[in-house]
């Protein structure tokens, strides 16, 4: 029954990766292993760093910066957004 659930919901492969793409963007520590594993020879790079120069700018968050940062969109850290506005 979950097979055919799963088979019905089907999504094309630019949804499926731009999707991707956005879930793992706050995480670039700007290694260049995106880059050096990319088989299409993306600038992944390039684009994780404007996002990541957004989410400075607005959330005032900076992956790899310090372990004690909390990442913008954990839980703890959209609990605490939501209290601030309140």
């Amino acid at each position: 029954m979950l097979q055919k659930k799963r088979k019905d919901k089907t999504i094309n492969k630019e949804t499926y990766q731009l999707t991707r793409v956005a879930h793992v963007a706050d995480r670039c520590v700007e290694c260049g292993n995106c880059y050096n594993n990319c088989p299409m020879n993306l600038p992944l790079s390039l684009y994780f760093s404007s996002l990541n120069e957004k989410f400075k700018e607005k959330f005032d968050y900076c992956p790899g910066d310090s372990i004690e940062d909390i990442p913008f969109r954990s839980g703890k850290a959209i609990s605490q957004m939501e209290l601030k506005r309140t």
